[in-house]
């Protein structure tokens, strides 16, 4: 049986990626840092007759996400897909009004996050010789935003890593896509809706190439709310 982790994992696009795996068989590891969310999204997944799991881990601490990792390989098996999606937290500042202190955070939680992660579950993929790394980021990745200050600075230089991950490891069969998310997620809105981001992320795992897709196109890239 094939293992999905979902690190940031939550009742929106999460939710909707561990269905979208879960109907392909996929057993499902849920990490994020809220136990008590995280247990009654499992326990609604599990209702669902998906087989589902809580593995409560901040993303910024790397002990621990290491740790809830390998929980996830001891129990389910191999993580033979991980999808990284953590939520913004933190409040947005203007890029003028960021302090290093601030900015480190968001480089802690997206970028190391990123990168704790995808060592703790790559050498396994490396010996099995398949595997896929799935990344999420905002539109503020590809455009400059302003108004939200360091989730831009971290959000590109997540996609950077990505993108270089995927040039590294495409030899190797492991496969890293990146979804560059340039909408508001809204439930029953299309192209914005969970379940249809969830399919494009799904292909990225399927197709392998192209390593990025871009879904949807804010008309305003000034907008404060694009991340």
């Amino acid at each position: 049986m094939a293992t999905l982790a979902v690190i940031g994992a939550g009742p929106g696009l999460g939710r909707a990626i561990a269905q979208r795996f879960g109907a392909d068989g996929f057993d499902i590891a849920l990490v994020a840092r809220d136990p008590v969310r995280l247990d009654a999204l499992a326990a609604d997944l599990g209702a669902g007759g998906l087989t589902a799991r809580a593995y409560a881990a901040d993303v910024t601490d790397r002990r621990a996400l290491v740790s809830a990792l390998q929980r996830v390989e001891a129990e389910l098996g191999s993580i033979d897909v991980l999808v990284f999606n953590p939520a913004n937290r933190l409040p947005a500042l203007s890029i003028d009004e960021v302090t290093p202190e601030g900015t480190l955070r968001e480089l802690e939680q997206k970028v190391l996050g990123a990168v704790t992660a995808v060592g703790a579950v790559l050498p396994g993929m490396r010996q099995r010789g398949h595997g896929s790394l799935l990344f999420t980021v905002g539109s503020s990745a590809l455009y400059p935003v302003p108004a939200i200050g360091a989730v831009g600075v971290a959000a590109s230089g997540l996609r950077a890593y990505a993108l270089s991950l995927h040039q590294a490891l495409a030899a190797e069969g492991i496969t890293v896509g990146l979804a560059v998310i340039d909408l508001f997620i809204k439930p029953g809105d299309g192209e914005a809706d969970p379940d249809s981001i969830a399919e494009r992320i799904h292909r990225l795992h399927v197709d392998r190439n192209p390593p990025e897709v871009k879904i949807g196109s804010l008309r305003d890239p000034g907008n404060s709310a694009a991340t």
